[in-house]
């Protein structure tokens, strides 16, 4: 079961806070990828970066990158107008073929750009046979649809390695907010649910373990975001005995 930690290039992220033992992925934010490689590279390069395919400029870029991110990289689309000829992620996977592990996303609760699931479905698995290792799903709330989707893939014949997005243990009200941002709908309507069951849940902290063990049999490892919230984030990684013997 493999556990990783999701951090951004920030001038307010105290790298000393984070813990020796979480293995990280650095987040390709503001429409810039060299922010990524500067935090890799003061992280000892020895996590997995996050290219966004829309960033890319050209082959040669990409052909760079991968000589940087040579034993890993998360692959995504990216939200921005390409400004070369990646519009996919899946474009960019046979340049980093020679490193050790290439993570693409996966959309259980679907992606604005695929008007249908089966569409998504057709992707991963092109993905697949183009050599990716493994999928990290988006942030979700509700693990049934994680169950759901990761038989889905499965039976149409993925056999990429899962790992389930997980958002922190943060406010509920902190959460919808990045939920809003990353267009996951039916975490949305989850937390909604949630609220109007009790209003005081939009002020407590949010606890994924409950989805976490619901969905433990279904995945091989959990991405968790942190939205940089190191603190939080290993305190209560501290208090979930389970999870602390994984990492360690």
């Amino acid at each position: 079961m493999k556990i990783t930690f999701e951090v951004s290039p920030s001038d307010k992220l105290k790298l000393a806070s984070i813990p020796g033992n979480w293995g990280l992925s650095i987040t390709c934010t503001a429409g810039e990828i060299q922010p990524t490689l500067d935090l890799y590279r003061k992280l000892g390069g020895k996590h997995t970066p996050h290219v966004s395919a829309a960033l890319v400029e050209d082959k040669t870029h990409a052909k760079s990158l991968a000589m940087h991110f040579d034993k890993g990289v998360f692959l995504i689309g990216g939200d921005h107008k390409p400004r070369g000829p990646f519009d996919r992620a899946a474009k960019l996977i046979p340049y980093f073929q020679h490193g050790q592990a290439i993570g693409v996303a996966g959309y259980p609760e679907g992606h604005p750009s695929y008007p249908y699931e089966m569409l998504g479905d057709e992707i991963l698995l092109e993905k697949q046979a183009l050599g990716a290792t493994y999928v990290a799903t988006q942030m979700c709330f509700d693990p049934q649809a994680i169950i759901d989707w990761a038989k889905r893939i499965q039976d149409k014949g993925v056999t990429l390695p899962i790992y389930c997005g997980v958002a922190p243990p943060l406010s509920v009200i902190k959460l919808t907010q990045f939920a809003l941002r990353c267009g996951v709908n039916t975490s949305l309507n989850f937390l909604e649910k949630m609220a109007i069951q009790d209003a005081v849940k939009l002020i407590r902290r949010y606890d994924p373990r409950p989805l976490m063990e619901t969905v433990y049999d279904h995945v091989d490892g959990f991405h968790i975001f942190t939205f940089n919230a190191i603190r939080t984030t290993s305190q209560w990684v501290a208090e979930t005995a389970w999870l602390k013997t994984l990492i360690e």
